[in-house]
């Protein structure tokens, strides 16, 4: 049995340094999501029963404003969303393979709820359609 660590996301994440002569930001950044990933805990979501979890969620733990129409969170959330029928940002394959799966959503307090759920539902739809699978990441930002 292969160790965790030996395995992704311990094994993209790594600290980058950031120079302000480089115009490339896409490398600096991209260890930043398998480092959250291998470190932080996050609490995962499914997909299922049309994002019904989702919502709930952001209504509780984003401590929605329930008398507002629409309702919108007062605190910010991370979360990870996966599509039914698997567990977490990645799975390893009876054949050793990892494959990556899910959205890594950031909310922002103030965030429409159904806004959120609206874009968990597109961003999953997007990781899904890649042959490949993967992973991303979405940003809610303030309504």
């Amino acid at each position: 049995m292969t160790s965790q660590a030996s395995q992704w996301p311990f094994t993209a994440a790594r600290s980058t340094p950031i120079s302000p002569t480089s115009s490339n930001t896409t490398t600096q950044t991209h260890p930043l999501l398998p480092s959250l990933l291998a470190a932080a805990h996050l609490d995962e979501l499914s997909s299922a029963d049309a994002y019904a979890a989702i919502a709930s969620y952001v209504r509780t733990q984003g401590r929605s404003t329930s008398t507002s129409t629409p309702e919108h969170t007062t605190v910010g959330l991370t979360f990870w969303v996966y599509p039914t029928g698997l567990k977490g940002p990645y799975h390893v394959t009876d054949e050793g393979e990892v494959k990556q799966h899910g959205v890594l959503m950031t909310v922002e307090r103030g965030a429409s709820v159904d806004e959120v759920v609206r874009r968990a539902r597109e961003a999953l739809e997007g990781v899904i359609a890649l042959d490949e699978g993967g992973v991303g990441h979405e940003h809610v930002a303030k309504a």
